[in-house]
């Protein structure tokens, strides 16, 4: 794994990510096949919940000499839990292998606190994710919330 930039390899850091968590992710991801990609393009999205926080990596695949080298775009994490899925909508930009990734509505837990948002889900709805945009803003704003609330 290569984190290609120093402005990643901050941002990694301003968001009290873990080089080895990032890495960890995309192996899974990589084994497992649970990743997403984005369509006419080698930019993949990963995600693994790692204790309480689900962390995700947005990565391109370069063929090396010996085996295939990932290089970190970017990463994200976000506290809550993608429960399931409530509603399939239109295809994405993104695929999972061969099958479309469905823009679609999830149900959320935070805190015990359970309400439906935004997200991304394969087919069968057995992979679900969100963009990087969402988690950092929307979902990370609920969190605090949430948190303020509860103290």
């Amino acid at each position: 794994m290569e984190v290609n930039t120093d402005a990643v390899k901050e941002l990694i850091g301003k968001r009290g990510l873990k080089v080895a968590d990032i890495e960890d992710v995309i192996k899974t991801a990589e084994s497992s096949g649970k990743k997403f990609t984005k369509k006419g393009t080698n930019l993949n999205m990963a995600s693994k919940r790692i204790g309480d926080v689900t962390v995700y990596a947005v990565y391109e695949l370069e063929s090396g000499i010996l085996k295939k080298k990932a290089v970190v775009k970017s990463a994200y994490s976000h506290r809550v839990k993608l429960n399931k899925v409530d509603h399939l909508a239109e295809e994405s930009e993104w695929m999972m292998g061969n099958s479309p990734v469905h823009n679609a509505t999830l149900n959320l837990e935070y805190m015990t606190v359970v309400r439906s948002g935004p997200g991304l889900a394969s087919a069968d709805g057995s992979v679900m994710m969100v963009e990087e945009y969402l988690a950092t803003k929307t979902l990370a704003a609920a969190e605090g919330l949430f948190e303020k609330k509860r103290a």
